[in-house]
């Protein structure tokens, strides 16, 4: 007795478990089941491999906000991090502006110094000047008080011998001796005045040069 191949419906022998002409199997569990288990099973493969690449993604993608929520945190910290720097960057120039500002007015001290010191340098040559001058006259002064002195001892002396050389002509030599020596203590007096005058206008320009 025949019977019909499951898959391509040649005829063959009953009992015959595989066709003679396509080779297909004539147990009707494994024609009709077999396929759809194997497929069931290439499906729940896929899933598994679907999961696991979805689980994987999934660990990817939280590592990746992990990452990308250090690197906003370290963005943020780098600019703060500038902004500050570029807080003190302004702070020093603010601070090298006032050191310029400071320089230049130290400069312009330092010349109202100098030209105070040369005023100053200028008015002790000055000073220096007039108490040599001073110095000068009063040399001539004492040169002269000198020679007045010598003059008055003269008189003196020659008075001295007139008297003891002729008494008659005493008193008329006392009279010239006396208008002589009046005459020359009134100069002597003015020059010692002039004197006196002089050295008190020396220790004034000592007093200022000072």
């Amino acid at each position: 007795m025949a019977k019909n191949c499951l898959n391509c419906k040649r005829e063959i022998a009953q009992g015959q478990k595989e066709c003679y002409v396509c080779g297909s199997s004539q147990n009707i569990i494994s024609h009709y089941f077999g396929s759809s288990i194997l497929i069931l099973l290439l499906v729940l493969v896929s899933a598994a491999i679907s999961f696991w690449f979805i689980t994987k993604a999934n660990s990817q993608v939280e590592s990746n906000l992990v990452k990308l929520n250090l690197a906003q945190s370290q963005i943020a910290d780098a600019e703060q991090k500038a902004t500050a720097a570029l807080n003190q960057l302004k702070q020093f120039q603010a601070s090298a502006e006032q050191a310029e500002i400071q320089q230049a007015q130290n400069t312009e001290s330092s010349q109202q110094v100098e030209g105070l010191l040369a005023a100053a340098e200028k008015k002790a040559v000055e000073s220096q000047r007039n108490v040599n001058w001073l110095a000068k006259q009063n040399k001539q002064l004492k040169a002269e008080v000198e020679q007045l002195t010598a003059q008055v001892t003269n008189a003196h002396q020659t008075l001295q011998q007139s008297q003891q050389s002729s008494q008659l002509n005493q008193q008329q030599l006392n009279d010239q001796v006396a208008l002589a020596t009046q005459a020359d203590k009134t100069r002597i007096q003015s020059l010692e005045t002039e004197l006196e005058a002089l050295k008190q206008q020396m220790q004034t320009n000592s007093a200022a040069s000072n």
